[in-house]
This record gives C-alpha cells, sequence and structure tokens, in this order.
C-alpha cells in the first residue's frame, strides 16, 4: 500500500569483501570466454549506498545507486617505502578488470575487520552524506551496528575510574566539582 513508500529518501550503506577471482573449483557454467583458474587472488574491500525514493507525485519507489559512493580498494596497497619498494603482490594487480580500475580506488588505506576501521569509515561517510544532501536533500540513513560505524573521541569517565580522573574530566568541561562529593555524586554531575 501507500503506507510502504518512504517519505523522504532512504539510503542503505554498507561494506563488504570478495576476491578478485574468486571462482568455484566446479561450475555449471560452460567453459567459454574468460575463465579464470578456482582460486582467490587479492582481496577486495568494497564500499557503496543505495538510496530508494518517491519521484514526485508518483506512488511508486524507485531505488538507484547512490553516484559516487562506490569505493573498492585492495587493503594490501601500502605506499612505497622511502627506499622505493614496491608492494610484494604488485603483480597481481596487472591485470585490473577496466570496471574495477574505472571505479574510485581508495590507495593508501589498510584494513576490512583489520582492513576498515572507523577513520576510513567517517572519511567515506563524510563525502556520501555531501552527496546526498546535495542530490536528495533530508534522508534517513540506514547501516548496520559495526564497531567502526561509531566511535568515541573522548572517554568519558565510568564507575571504574578514579575519582581524580572525574574529577579532572568535569573541571575540563568547565563543570563546578563540589569538595566533598562523593565518586558516584560526581558521575551524576
Amino acid at each position: 500500500g501507500n503506507n510502504d513508500i518512504p517519505n523522504r529518501p532512504e539510503v542503505f550503506l554498507d561494506e563488504s569483501y570478495c576476491h578478485l577471482h574468486h571462482t568455484s573449483p566446479n561450475t555449471w557454467v560452460p567453459h567459454q570466454g574468460v575463465v579464470l583458474a578456482p582460486g582467490r587472488g587479492p582481496l577486495l574491500v568494497i564500499f557503496g549506498a543505495i538510496v530508494v525514493f518517491r519521484n514526485g507525485n508518483h506512488n511508486k519507489t524507485y531505488g538507484e545507486i547512490v553516484p559516487n559512493s562506490i569505493y573498492i580498494w585492495d587493503p594490501a596497497i601500502k605506499p612505497q617505502s622511502s627506499r622505493g619498494r614496491k608492494r610484494s603482490n604488485l603483480e597481481a594487480w596487472d591485470n585490473i578488470p577496466d570496471i574495477l580500475r574505472d571505479t574510485a580506488i581508495v590507495p593508501d588505506q589498510i584494513d576490512y575487520h583489520g582492513n576498515f576501521n572507523a577513520e576510513i569509515f567517517e572519511s567515506l561517510f563524510t563525502k556520501l552524506c555531501a552527496t546526498v544532501e546535495e542530490k536528495y536533500g533530508g534522508v534517513d540513513i540506514h547501516m548496520d551496528g559495526a564497531r567502526y560505524h561509531k566511535r568515541r573521541i573522548e572517554n568519558i569517565p565510568t564507575s571504574a575510574s578514579k575519582k581524580s580522573e572525574i574529577i579532572d574530566w568535569l573541571t575540563r568541561k568547565e563543570v563546578v566539582v563540589p569538595i566533598d562529593a562523593y565518586k558516584a555524586e560526581l558521575l551524576e554531575l
């Protein structure tokens, strides 16, 4: 019904990975055209976003890939060392398909569950938000609860913190600290 159509555009983002030449040793597909030997090849990390929206006054839902939101990179890519050494897997990237070569490759990042982290996510998310705002206006963004989707810039004192650490933190925040307050009382300020 009409209740299934979003009032605001909805963006769904995720990241994943695959191996460049991941193939199965057995297949029902005839061996015609390009056939790669079974194996995995180098790892690719993939980040992307799609948007679902209502177009004009029509009661139809549309979807598309958010422009410039697909990023694919090799987490093993490392900048050349100061001694001019090349990456150890350079030869594996000699024959990158054009479809990958033409995507936005992020050449200097390292991680996915070790190849994806909060800094990389925040950089890509910032670019995504700018694109989404410009093209679609206000949207609702959906993502999973991966640990790199959220991080604390500053550690907030807990009951495990020392009283002096709590007082220091409150003082930096310009909170008036009662002289004779107990630790539990300080945590409530």
